[in-house]
């Protein structure tokens, strides 16, 4: 059931900003592996518009949960 994933990407919409997309992706994944039967998580987020010279900053998560350490 997936539900309970879907439910907390939702309300991120409506949540306090967060400043570091490091953070924001630690917490994604973290809600990933508390609120699925996941045994791997990819996940890629970008942040757009930060720097003039380039159209976005991003970074990416491929992690196991024997590996992933919140």
């Amino acid at each position: 059931d997936y539900d309970p994933l879907r439910k907390f990407l939702k309300s991120l919409e409506q949540g306090d900003h967060i400043e570091r997309l490091e953070d924001f992706a630690k917490l994604i994944t973290t809600t990933c592996f508390a609120t699925t039967p996941a045994e791997r998580v990819k996940l890629s987020v970008m942040k757009p518009d930060i720097f003039h010279e380039m159209e976005a900053v991003g970074l990416e998560f491929d992690v196991t949960r024997e590996d992933f350490s919140a």
